[in-house]
């Protein structure tokens, strides 16, 4: 690691070597300006080397649409930095072509890199970033961002002062993609709101986001190691509870249920993606003080309308067949067993069911409730809700709207999206999006 002073003066910094933040460098040096990238971590790509359990879930075949509109509340604001991406570099997989890097989505869906995993992708960038004469500054925490008036005077935890001058770096501009809290083992942190707040940005309430949910009720606590393909999982509001005011900064518009997932029992509760992507919103929700409650139908292609017109047309071709008879086509044994005693229905034969026994197993298959008692650490997360506010940023650019110079990008911002690959896919797409824009602008080092 060499001295910092050896540097001088560069065109922009980027605090945060992780996806976004290698993204940001190679579109700023493509575009030839000169590049340094900072990272807490001895080693670049920490987070990223670990996505997809290192197979390196890079993306998704969502049309951009369906893509930006996974992002619920943020769609507005991720479209500009994901048409772009789209566009002008053919999506994560055009992106990743010049790298060497085919990929493909085996399932029809998630995109994964041919032949090669996390490890082998994030070298491949680090090596793409030298070809352009990066500086990699590994093992350098970045410790505040000033403005002076030639830009930014950088100061690193671990770095000295650079001779007669108070920080150890000057830069044109500065682009924050530090990420997230969450998994501090991988270099999560909340070095991107300390570094944004001094600077004049808000940052929302942020709290672990794609983690597992812990429930109140302890029946399906007996169902653990049961999963099941898909499930359509949603929150619902009690109607006893308060409405977040508009002037909390933990507010979020409310977005429309998420497709099925897959959903898994645990000993604690419930995981898999239809349960993850509710984590986030759900932790938002209890920050508020709010009851939430999680409503899952375990057959999302049959209602409780079709369930109901089920059941009697069964017991009109055979009343002797038993309700549980007709749920473990549907469902797992021990689920549909589970799901009946809930119901308040005997296992009799369908001739003997009331109508209330009817109404309430429909609801019960079709609208589960689960009380989230709360959700996984940090440590288990693989995002993070909240961030620096999006007010504050200029989506066609990434560019702060307060400070001229000022960049951001990935999961350091207030956006985060559903397991699947849209979260990596964003954070190249909006780190591209601002090393463009950073090299499009007049000013260059060599002006100070």
């Amino acid at each position: 690691m060499g001295p910092i002073d050896s540097i001088g003066p560069i065109d922009l910094l980027v605090a945060g070597g992780g996806a976004a933040g290698l993204a940001a460098a190679w579109a700023a040096a493509e575009g030839g300006l000169r590049v340094a990238v900072a990272d807490r971590l001895p080693r670049f790509g920490t987070r990223l080397r670990a996505t997809g359990g290192g197979r390196c879930n890079v993306g998704n075949t969502a049309p951009l649409p369906d893509f930006a509109r996974a992002f619920g509340a943020a769609e507005r604001f991720v479209k500009p930095a994901l048409a772009a991406f789209w566009r002008d570099r053919g999506g994560v997989e055009g992106w990743l072509s010049p790298l060497g890097i085919q990929c493909r989505a085996d399932d029809g869906f998630h995109l994964f890199p041919v032949h090669i995993g996390a490890d082998e992708l994030c070298e491949r960038l680090i090596r793409r970033l030298r070809q352009f004469r990066v500086t990699l500054l590994p093992d350098r925490p970045v410790a505040s961002v000033v403005q002076n008036e030639r830009g930014f005077g950088v100061v690193f935890d671990t770095g000295f002062p650079a001779s007669g001058s108070a920080h150890a770096l000057e830069a044109r501009s500065v682009l924050i993609a530090c990420g997230g809290r969450a998994r501090p083992d991988l270099g999560g942190s909340d070095a991107a709101a300390r570094l944004a707040r001094p600077l004049g940005h808000a940052v929302t309430w942020m709290g672990p986001a794609l983690c597992g949910l812990r429930v109140a009720e302890e029946w399906c606590l007996s169902l653990t190691g049961i999963s099941l393909p898909l499930v359509r999982a949603w929150l619902e509001k009690p109607p006893d509870s308060e409405a977040p005011s508009a002037s909390q900064d933990v507010s979020r518009p409310q977005t429309k249920p998420p497709p099925p997932a897959p959903l898994s029992f645990t000993h604690t509760g419930l995981s898999g993606p239809a349960a993850l992507n509710l984590a986030g919103e759900a932790n938002r929700r209890m920050a508020l003080g709010e009851a939430v409650d999680l409503r899952a139908n375990f057959t999302p292609s049959l209602g409780p309308n079709e369930w109901r017109a089920r059941l009697r047309e069964e017991r009109r071709r055979d009343g002797a067949r038993t309700a549980l008879s007709i749920a473990r086509q549907s469902l797992p044994l021990a689920l549909a067993r589970a799901l009946i005693e809930q119901a308040g229905c005997a296992d009799v034969p369908l001739a003997r069911m009331t109508r209330r026994e009817v109404e309430s197993l429909s609801d019960v298959i079709t609208r589960c409730r689960f009380r989230i008692a709360g959700t996984g650490r940090w440590d288990q997360a693989m995002a993070a809700k909240g961030g620096i506010d999006l007010g504050g940023v200029d989506p066609k650019t990434m560019r702060s709207r307060l400070v001229p110079g000022l960049y951001f990008a990935g999961e350091a911002l207030d956006v985060d999206g559903p397991c699947g690959g849209y979260n990596l896919t964003w954070a190249f797409a909006s780190g591209a999006l601002a090393g463009s824009h950073c090299a499009a602008m007049p000013n260059r080092a060599g002006v100070f």
